[in-house]
């Protein structure tokens, strides 16, 4: 049986830049209708699968061209789909939160959908694709090594991030040397951990933000420590600012949570710090 990957879509012709992008991931289908002008061809309809007739597999034509996917590569891919599948059940939150954990794959997804809506709406000049690209990849190591709560980075200390840094690093090669495709994987949850790029200082920002929502979306009365260290989210939207040499919008969005944030502590008695300078690395 031969299983295989077409894309047909209604009225166009993807041509030879998207054709050739099946062999060569990533694979971003936004990239190819935002800037190209592909021609009208009629017919087909939107399928991502397997085409099969008589019960047999076919391979599906582009262009009158077949590409088989070889067994080989489903396998890898299947490999690492598993390998990513604790990201569903690894939770987030172990030492602060009493109840309203979520999981880091919740936390990637949400963090992915606010690079896409704060990103467009707000006509933040980042490459909006590669952001979501980070987003989703950014916590990929934690399917092995679990999360390390902020509260326990602070508690913990430098050793503390330096061992979360050593653990990830090895749970990314473990995760991705031995795939064909690794490399690109590795390459872009390295672009979020050194936030050398524009994307990356941009989701960083929104990760940290992430978290602050989450906490006052779903009210403080279950937060366990003493004390809210709320200066590390200040640090990522003060080093993006740096970056962009504007951009007040994201400011504007931690200052409005803040604000809520730090009302809901003050009523259940919890200490606001702002300002500290041994931040957590999240």
């Amino acid at each position: 049986m031969v299983l295989c990957i077409t894309i047909r879509l209604r009225g166009i012709s993807l041509g030879r830049a998207s054709t050739r992008a099946l062999a060569d991931p990533p694979l971003s289908i936004l990239s190819y209708f935002r800037g190209g002008n592909p021609k009208l061809n009629g017919g087909g309809t939107r399928i991502f699968g397997i085409s099969r007739r008589g019960g047999k597999a076919v391979a599906p034509k582009i262009n009158g061209t077949i590409y088989p996917m070889r067994q080989q590569k489903i396998r890898d891919v299947l490999l690492f789909l598993r390998r990513s599948k604790n990201l569903e059940t690894v939770e987030r939150y172990n030492s602060s939160l009493r109840a309203h954990k979520n999981t880091v794959a919740e936390h990637s997804w949400r963090l992915a959908l606010m690079a896409l809506i704060i990103g467009t709406e707000c006509k933040v000049r980042v490459d909006i694709d590669r952001a979501i690209m980070l987003a989703l990849l950014h916590d990929l190591a934690e399917a092995k090594t679990g999360d390390l709560d902020a509260v326990d980075q602070v508690n913990g200390g430098k050793r503390a991030i330096e061992n979360k840094i050593a653990m990830e690093e090895a749970a990314m090669h473990e995760m991705t040397d031995d795939l064909p495709f690794g490399d690109w994987i590795y390459s872009l949850w390295r672009e979020f951990e050194d936030k050398l790029t524009t994307e990356a200082k941009f989701v960083k920002a929104l990760d940290r933000i992430e978290g602050f929502l989450h906490i006052a979306e779903d009210g403080v009365e279950a937060y366990i420590p003493k004390e809210f260290h709320a200066d590390y989210a200040n640090d990522a939207v003060a080093a993006f600012d740096e970056a962009t040499q504007h951009f007040p919008e994201l400011k504007d969005l931690l200052d409005a949570v803040k604000k809520d944030l730090q009302q809901q502590f003050e009523r259940v008695g919890v200490k606001w710090l702002d300002g500290v300078k041994e931040a957590p690395v999240s």
